[in-house]
């Protein structure tokens, strides 16, 4: 079940659909829980904190903990979105046969894509997230909380001016 990692409010916000377009029945089909439950098998964590293990394994058992830690707390939000993204992908996947082009009626009318390259750059933007979220997953230990903090550092020089050595 995809609900127990995101929510269908989230799948269609990544996908930019709104429930008219994309229904809880369709995101509740096998098809999406299939999909996301292969795509998390298929992710390695670290042997660092958080902890090694697979991704739901370890999902459920961070979600147990009263207190997680930084690197825990990370990689539940990690995961969330993980999911969100898998699900949203899949969806991309039939979006062309199930988005609306057009929708009228008397007085208004939708266009989902306005053409077939707007189209491809959002699947390429979902995809694109997709693998840098996975990466973050498999990357993460308690260094990279730091991110890119420490941009600037003090480095002492080669060779001590005063002794030449």
């Amino acid at each position: 079940m995809i609900t127990d990692y995101t929510t269908y409010a989230d799948v269609r916000a990544a996908c930019g659909l709104s429930s008219d377009e994309l229904s809880d029945t369709q995101l509740a089909l096998a098809l999406y829980a299939d999909t996301l439950s292969l795509a998390m098998a298929d992710v390695v964590l670290p042997a660092e904190e958080p902890g090694p293990g697979p991704l739901e394994t370890r999902y459920a058992a961070l979600k147990l903990i009263v207190t997680p830690t930084a690197p825990q707390i990370k990689l539940l939000a990690l995961t969330r979105r993980f999911a969100t993204y898998v699900v949203a992908h899949e969806v991309y996947n039939t979006l062309p046969i199930t988005a609306p082009k057009t929708v009228s009626d008397s007085k208004t009318i939708l266009t989902r894509f306005s053409s077939d390259a707007t189209f491809l750059q959002a699947m390429k933007n979902v995809a694109d997230t997709l693998s840098a979220i996975k990466f973050d997953i498999e990357n993460i230990n308690a260094t990279s909380l730091m991110g890119n903090i420490d941009l600037l550092r003090v480095v002492n020089r080669a060779t001590d001016v005063v002794t030449n050595q």
